[in-house]
């Protein structure tokens, strides 16, 4: 499972091990920054700011997301994320005090949804199964 695998920048690949050390996969991508580990599915973002996801057993590639607005992929560097099992929840600054949530489905790289929010990005939590703002006066749940 993916939660228990180590995963380590080889600059145009991705390793995987185990926490024995042995090596679990190894998948051809240049992966800045991991996104989302679930049980089935790691979620990456590439060098070139696409959207990746690898099987979290084979390492084999899921589905790709080009950046740009025409795919719906996330063009910026990812500030936060979180998971419900069934969607990863990627938060990127858009401009100063404000940022985009963006829904993909894990399983299909498909957008399921985006809000715009206002505020701390660090204001967003994960509860429940869904994303949730919380401040001083109230606790409003995204999607």
């Amino acid at each position: 499972m993916a939660p228990h695998l180590v995963l380590l920048d080889q600059g145009e690949t991705l390793l995987a091990v185990h926490r024995d050390g042995t090596t679990a996969w190894t998948a051809p991508v240049a992966a800045r920054q991991v996104l989302v580990r679930g049980a089935d599915v790691v979620l990456v973002q590439t060098v070139d700011r696409e959207t990746v996801a690898l099987d979290a057993t084979t390492g084999e590639e899921r589905w790709r997301r080009a950046a740009g607005p025409v795919s719906g992929a996330v063009s910026y560097r990812v500030t936060g994320t979180f998971t419900d099992g069934f969607s990863a929840l990627l938060v990127v600054p858009t401009a100063p005090g404000t940022s985009s949530v963006t829904a993909l489905d894990l399983a299909t790289g498909d957008v399921r949804w985006t809000q715009e929010h206002t505020g701390d990005p660090y204001e967003l939590v994960a509860g429940g199964g869904r994303l949730l703002r919380v401040d001083e006066a109230q606790v409003t749940a995204f999607g």
